[in-house]
């Protein structure tokens, strides 16, 4: 096979979602020579599916997250894609951050160009280039044939770990006593809503917002259950259990995105199971669609405009690294000597046998730090790994994998890595105190005393405690 060589990069980053975005911004603004390899035609990945980004805050009102992921969320609401931070009292998240998914593309790959790195869409990364242990580059494959894009280090930020598992570095998938993954969901969304009828029955989590181009609050977001509708569930046989959650939102007035769907028993590394996966995914957004527009007020006129442009995957592939965040790192608000970034979303695990979604919270609403660590996997060098497939258990991923704290773990690797090439030393002997310290130039809150807002705190009835099952 005959193989086409680019110029050499100081750093390669592989994946064009959050964590990539984070990891390229951070190591071209380093002084890096950059490139981000993305196998679809934009940037954004799961930033892209009318989710909000999470978590910006704790339940406490800290903030957590500053830096490359709040600069991008600025970006996106100056654009007009997002409504701003808003605060969802007596949810299990502090604020709900939206971004319009066409605004994320513009704004991913206007920041990416203005930092001087590089952007090569349609290409799949197909494997590393090793040296012994090291890591010298990658191949990817697209309309020209194979090509050899040669690089000083490599952060792998595909979600799936797909560079580090080639690579050979140890990794787990799924729950430790059995491998098995949580449950999958195709978004979609919906026009010609009845915005002022969904208060009557989305009531979980309501929340009103002054949204992009409006001059007074509309409905926001909220969630309820199929129960409501449980006669109809069972007749048309739509879920099993009637007691199903559906979560929407509205970042225009007039259209919704949806977060119901769910498809279970499906591996995200496996083609096969991938492809069973979409197809079913859309299948169910039809019947769910159908089923709203007929029995559900507020519906009535509604059309679908999309799906989403992937299947959303919550969990594939965690790296085996040199620390694994646990539950109880979660849960305790534990601090690391080389915290590089914060999380606070509780422990949210979406069961794998779709039987509702399990969670638990930080105790009395606080944060916790992400340690270097789990970005360094054990048995390859100058490899870095950020995103949901960092180094961590499955209930601590559960928490962990959200997209704000991508971007923040993406900003930490991509600060390393260049760090790794400024002072010509392998990436896993990095000084961690540089590091911490550089990252604190750049706004990262590292411990809640950086944090550069905080909200006026809830009250104790109004912060999520224990555990719950939705």
């Amino acid at each position: 096979m005959n193989f086409k060589f680019h110029s050499p990069y100081d750093v390669v980053v592989v994946g064009g979602g959050p964590a990539g975005i984070g990891a390229t911004l951070a190591a071209a603004r380093n002084g890096a020579k950059t490139i981000l390899i993305e196998q679809a035609s934009f940037l954004g990945g799961n930033l892209t599916f009318c989710l909000p980004i999470l978590t910006y805050f704790s339940l406490q009102g800290v903030q957590i997250l500053n830096g490359i992921p709040q600069e991008f969320f600025d970006r996106i609401r100056v654009n007009g894609g997002s409504p701003g931070h808003v605060d969802t009292k007596g949810s299990w998240m502090r604020t709900y951050s939206l971004a319009d998914p066409e605004i994320v593309k513009y704004v991913a790959e206007e920041m990416v160009e203005e930092a001087g790195a590089n952007i090569l869409l349609r290409a799949i990364a197909t494997g590393p280039i090793l040296r012994g242990d090291r890591i010298a580059g990658i191949t990817i494959d697209g309309k020209g044939g194979p090509e050899i894009v040669p690089a000083s280090i490599v952060v792998d930020c595909s979600g799936d770990a797909d560079i580090a598992a080639r690579a050979g570095a140890p990794f787990q998938k799924g729950r430790e006593r059995d491998g098995l993954m949580q449950a999958t969901t195709m978004m979609f969304r919906l026009t010609n809503v009845d915005m002022e009828a969904l208060a009557d029955c989305f009531t979980i989590g309501l929340t009103f917002a002054v949204k992009p181009g409006a001059s007074s609050p509309s409905f926001l977001r909220g969630a309820t259950y199929f129960d409501r509708w449980e006669k109809a569930v069972r007749q048309e046989g739509l879920w099993e259990d009637p007691h199903h959650a559906i979560f929407v939102n509205s970042i225009r007035d007039g259209e919704l995105a949806l977060n119901t769907s769910r498809i279970v028993n499906i591996d995200g590394t496996n083609i096969l199971d991938i492809s069973r996966a979409e197809v079913e995914g859309r299948r169910q957004v039809m019947k769910i669609f159908r089923f709203l527009k007929k029995h559900v007020r507020g519906f009535e006129r509604s059309a679908l405009i999309s799906t989403g442009p992937f299947l959303g995957v919550r969990e594939t592939r965690r790296i085996v690294g040199e620390y694994k965040m646990t539950r109880d790192d979660v849960i305790e608000g534990r601090e690391f000597p080389d915290n590089i970034a914060r999380g606070a979303f509780p422990v949210d695990v979406h069961v794998p046998d779709g039987s509702g979604i399990f969670q638990e919270f930080v105790r009395n609403g606080g944060s916790y730090g992400i340690p270097f660590r789990t970005l360094l996997p054990i048995g390859v060098e100058n490899l870095l790994v950020a995103g949901r497939c960092h180094s961590a258990t499955h209930d601590a991923a559960g928490s962990t994998r959200t997209m704000g704290q991508a971007m923040a773990m993406g900003q930490a690797a991509g600060t390393a890595a260049a760090l790794a090439v400024c002072t010509n030393r392998p990436v896993r002997q990095v000084d961690t105190e540089l590091l911490r310290e550089t990252l604190r130039h750049h706004a990262t809150v590292l411990e809640e005393d950086d944090s550069p807002l905080r909200l006026e705190p809830w009250s104790g009835d109004q912060i999520k405690h224990g555990t719950i099952m939705l």
